[in-house]
């Protein structure tokens, strides 16, 4: 489970900065509540639980 959870704490971290970094250059801010939350509580939480 520890592989799985850096895996996919890289995938979450990737879009989550993805997100950070699309928002402001199109000047269009939809969705910080879903930013946070990707950036927050799956790839934090995902690599607590890879590093367990």
């Amino acid at each position: 489970m520890g592989v799985t959870s850096i895996i996919s704490m890289a995938v979450y971290f990737l879009k989550g900065i993805g997100m950070g970094m699309f928002m402001p250059i199109s000047q269009k801010f939809p969705y910080p509540p879903a930013h946070a939350h990707i950036n927050l509580l799956k790839w934090t939480s995902l690599a607590l639980m890879g590093l367990k």
